[in-house]
């Protein structure tokens, strides 16, 4: 069995926007793909006769997966633990991208301690979720191992002296016609091996032990920042949903563009190119000044536009960190500026320049 008590690993910021997306981890697909998991750990063809005699029976790795209480309780045992895990992270990857793109709006007014502060979330929120995927990973190859162990004392039992065949009949294709001969040799062993493994001891004792390893915790960081004055800082705003909610497809053409420059330097910044690193760094400090200036922009009419209209909130600050983690001091003023903002010809007047 692996050992899952592995190094801490160090996750490293990205250059990339956007790109701590902590939730897009494998998901715990343990049923039926243990199947194929049991088959690759070394059952693809299991002969129990003469080794030049035609396959006589047959069983389908997910038909077995499909058909054992064993398979189901292990995918139980695993999805709770690593969905409310990967909930968080995908939560708090969401919060980090709008923190990342509320400091670069601020530019150079933004908290020199909150631009360290959310460096340091990025690599503890990369660490936390390269380490929960390898979690996952060791514990599905430790199932595969022990799964694929027990399916071989099935078939030793459930057809002693015959060639076994593992079969997985091609997919039907939509509107193709199909006949009703199945293209595995002879007789389907599944639901046989499926019940023997259900009631193989060993199997139960290597279960029990690959589901006592801890799995890796992962967490929200919290920290309420004070906003940065424009007409008072009793409430706030929150500068990225601002932005995102009035020149959102201004924002994604940013991103864009940096996405598609770092894209041929992929294969050298893999390798650790140094020369292709000071290219990307130079590219991100291109994108982050073009964020800067539409921020300019958006502070100001944001400032005049408060000021202007009637029924406004008064006393506003702009919030670059994200609500979820920790957000800024004061009332929350996000949802309701943004609805005023909506229809506000002061507001699209002074933001004409940044509207496609």
């Amino acid at each position: 069995m692996n050992d899952r008590h592995h190094p801490t690993a160090q996750g490293t910021p990205s250059l990339r926007p956007g790109a701590l997306r902590p939730g897009t981890l494998l998901p715990p697909a343990l049923v039926p793909s243990l199947g194929r998991l049991a088959c690759a750990a070394g059952l693809g063809i299991t002969v129990q006769g003469a080794a030049l005699a035609a396959p006589t029976a047959h069983y389908l790795p997910d038909g077995v997966a499909g058909k054992s209480a064993a398979f189901k309780a292990a995918a139980e045992a695993s999805a709770p633990p690593f969905n409310s895990r990967n909930k968080t992270l995908e939560k708090v990857g969401d919060g980090l991208r709008l923190l990342d793109l509320g400091v670069a709006l601020l530019g150079d007014q933004a908290d020199p301690a909150l631009r360290a502060w959310t460096a340091e979330q990025r690599k503890r929120a990369a660490g936390e979720g390269l380490r929960l995927q390898r979690h996952l990973d060791l514990l599905q190859n430790d199932y595969g191992e022990q799964f694929g162990a027990a399916v071989a004392r099935a078939l030793s039992a459930v057809a002693p002296g015959r060639e076994v065949q593992a079969c997985e009949p091609p997919p039907r294709l939509p509107g193709m016609p199909g006949g009703n001969k199945s293209p595995c040799p002879g007789e389907d062993l599944s639901a046989a091996i499926a019940a023997k493994i259900d009631l193989d001891a060993k199997l139960k004792s290597a279960l029990t032990d690959i589901n006592a390893v801890p799995w890796p915790e992962v967490s929200t960081p919290k920290q309420e920042w004070a906003p940065l004055a424009l007409t008072g800082t009793a409430a706030w705003v929150n500068l990225g949903a601002v932005a995102e909610a009035t020149i959102g497809r201004r924002i994604a053409q940013h991103r864009a563009d940096l996405e598609g420059a770092l894209e041929p330097l992929s294969p050298r910044l893999s390798a650790g190119d140094a020369a292709a690193l000071a290219e990307a760094k130079a590219l991100r400090a291109a994108y982050e000044a073009k964020l800067s200036a539409d921020g300019k922009v958006l502070k100001d009419a944001l400032k005049v536009t408060l000021e202007k209209t009637k029924g406004a909130p008064s006393g506003v600050g702009l919030c670059a960190n994200a609500p979820v983690l920790g957000g800024c001091a004061g009332e929350d003023r996000t949802r309701e500026v943004i609805a005023l903002l909506a229809e506000n010809k002061t507001w699209q007047k002074a933001t004409a320049a940044l509207q496609d």
